[in-house]
């Protein structure tokens, strides 16, 4: 779908817009319950554990894939959605794209002692 992400880690897609998937075995596995149930945009972190994700709730997320928990977030500035095409920025930081669709949304940079 348009304005979808995915992420790849620890062996499995990440997707904002649908169920986990392995690769490997070609399945579908089932998003836990520390997985945001709606999810703007993803990105991994450069530990290969973390996920970043901006969620509905306006935060910007960290979930440990590794262990299966939520480490903590952050309110992250810009408009109420959509928020797009989220990547690292920097060593403590994520930047995207916010406030409109296509080419019309403005750049956010957020840094926080979670991103890392």
């Amino acid at each position: 779908p348009p304005n979808s992400d995915i992420a790849y880690l620890n062996g499995l897609v990440y997707s904002t817009t649908g169920p986990l998937y392995n690769p490997v075995t070609h399945s579908q596995v089932a998003r836990s319950t520390w997985f945001p149930s709606t999810v703007y945009s993803i990105a991994a972190g450069r530990d290969g554990k973390t996920l970043y994700a901006i969620t509905d709730r306006l935060t910007l997320d960290a979930l440990d894939v590794s262990q299966g928990t939520f480490i903590g977030s952050v309110a992250v500035p810009g408009p109420d959605a959509p928020r797009q095409q989220l990547v690292r920025w920097g060593t403590d930081g994520v930047a995207f794209i916010g406030g409109g669709t296509g080419h019309g949304g403005s750049v956010y940079l957020v840094r926080s002692d979670l991103v890392h």
